[in-house]
Parts: C-alpha cells; sequence; structure tokens
C-alpha cells in the first residue's frame, strides 16, 4: 500500500522579517516565490540500519510528469529543493535492494517534507 504524506504551509513572515537588512525590503515577487516551493529530504538506510550511499531518489510532479533526481551522499542523506506545490510521487532504489515507492505526497508551498526511507535487500 502506497504510503501518503500531507505537507502544510510554512509560517515565514517572521523570519523573512529577521532576515531582511536593514533598511532592506523583501520584494512581493520574492515572498510569493518563498511560498510557492517546498523542499524534500531525508535518509536512505538499510533495514539493518546502515546508510546507503548512492541511492536514486526520484521525485515526480504527478500534474505535469517532470521528475528530478538526486542521490544519497556517503551518510545516506539526500535534498530536493525548490520543487513547486503539488502531488508527488517519489521512488527510492539502489542496486541489490527493492525499490521503496511513495504515492499521493502532497507538498505545499514553503513547507519542508521529512521523508525517511528503508530499503530491504533483495531477496528478503
Amino acid at each position: 500500500m502506497p504510503r501518503r504524506f500531507i505537507i502544510g504551509m510554512a509560517v515565514v513572515a517572521a523570519l523573512q522579517t529577521a532576515l531582511l537588512p536593514v533598511g532592506g525590503a523583501l520584494s512581493a515577487s520574492a515572498a510569493v516565490q518563498d511560498r510557492s516551493v517546498s523542499d524534500i529530504a531525508g535518509v536512505v538506510r538499510s533495514a539493518d540500519g546502515y546508510h546507503l550511499p548512492g541511492a536514486a531518489v526520484v521525485i515526480t510532479n504527478s500534474a505535469t510528469g517532470r521528475s528530478r533526481t538526486v542521490r544519497s551522499d556517503e551518510q545516506g542523506a539526500f535534498r530536493a529543493t525548490g520543487l513547486p506545490a503539488g502531488t508527488y510521487s517519489i521512488s527510492v532504489s539502489l542496486n541489490g535492494y527493492r525499490t521503496l515507492r511513495y504515492e499521493g505526497m502532497e507538498l505545499a508551498g514553503g513547507g519542508r517534507a521529512q521523508l525517511d526511507a528503508q530499503l530491504d535487500r533483495n531477496g528478503q
């Protein structure tokens, strides 16, 4: 059964104010842009808890069919930034392991989703 996640809108007004330079201003387009994209980050591990470097994380926008692939680093961590708000399917794969699929992951603009994946070895 596919796993479903919903990520809500982050409150960024206080952060934007705190990051403004003295006497500076934030343009309306920058404020809108910050709220229209999201990030997905996580860690890929084996069933016995080991970090899995080099895993392919494919993030596909369900409405447009556009996809982005990122790879996990030596600690198994991955991050995809600047994803437009929408519904996504995500697959995590690595040679020797079963591919893990998530369907219906909804991202609202301005948020960050945490997606930790546990892969089982083939044949287990």
